[in-house]
């Protein structure tokens, strides 16, 4: 964000259907997306990307009640206590990112502005 890595941010590829892959970044800004705990990976099509850094997702960074369960889309986990969102709304709960994710293409990166 702003020309700077976001670590440990999460990131989701939502699907239309309302399914999800999610990722945490690293301190390099780099992300490995997965279906669950165990199976890693995106399914082709339209998605629509957010990117938070209070965003609780169950299994992932949290194992609390009231954050989202992997792989199902939903207006729970977006609060978190005592943490400011670094991240504008436009990247996430309002997202205006999306990408058509294919075979061939195996990365995406995102330049996020925080004005």
């Amino acid at each position: 964000m702003d020309g700077t890595a976001l670590g440990n941010a999460v990131v989701t590829f939502e699907a239309e259907d309302g399914q999800f892959a999610y990722a945490m970044t690293n301190s390099s800004g780099r992300y490995t997306l997965q279906f669950d705990t165990v199976k890693k990976g995106v399914t082709p099509g339209k998605k629509v990307v957010r990117i938070s850094t209070t965003r609780k997702i169950l299994g992932l960074n949290s194992s609390e009640e009231g954050a989202v369960p992997e792989g199902e889309a939903s207006d729970e986990g977006w609060e978190a206590a005592n943490e400011p969102e670094k991240v504008p709304a436009k990247y996430n709960r309002q997202s205006e990112l999306a990408v058509e994710v294919t075979h061939e293409q195996t990365e995406y990166d995102f330049e996020l502005s925080s004005k």
